[in-house]
């Protein structure tokens, strides 16, 4: 007996007249982050990953605890923080959330490791339009706190910088 197997798609590219522009709306980015102890030239290495957002979107950001061995890190009990900067020198975090404060972020499936952080239109709207850098650690419940992921955020802003009216 045969299966049928049906896909979903976007869009058709048959029923598209030539030159159409067609978009992707992107709310959510999946990480996978790395608790890795173990430095390698005296730096302790963590997947970096490059994040393009337009100012005064939302945005999720999922991540994933691993460890080097690639085993989910058990985030019961945990908490984490997510911090953008203008540089790695900068005193000041241009944007920090917490998974302490419920609208900024949460530990998720903490058996898989999960972590979801909310970028909100206040989050970006007062920034310079430039490029920041960023890092989540990760403080576990035996207290001991790693740096999981880090990377660079190139905020652009939008072409229509008005209020959208349905």
């Amino acid at each position: 007996m045969s299966k049928k197997v049906i896909l979903d798609v976007f869009y058709n590219v048959d029923d598209m007249h030539p030159f159409d522009l067609n978009g992707i709306l992107v709310f959510e980015n999946r990480y996978d982050g790395l608790v890795n102890n173990i430095p390698s030239n005296k730096v302790k290495r963590v997947p970096f990953e490059n994040l393009f957002l337009t100012q005064g979107d939302d945005r999720t950001l999922r991540m994933y605890v691993k460890d080097p061995n690639n085993e989910v890190i058990n985030l019961a009990g945990a908490s984490a923080v997510l911090t953008f900067r203008e540089s790695s020198t900068s005193d000041d975090p241009s944007i920090e959330l917490s998974t302490a404060v419920p609208a900024e972020g949460m530990i998720g499936a903490a058996d898989k490791g999960e972590i979801f952080f909310f970028l909100v239109p206040d989050s970006t709207d007062t920034l310079s339009l430039r490029q920041y850098v960023w890092d989540c650690r990760v403080t576990l419940s035996s207290g001991k706190t790693y740096t999981v992921l880090n990377g660079v955020m190139d905020l652009g802003n939008s072409v229509d910088l008005g209020v959208l009216n349905p």
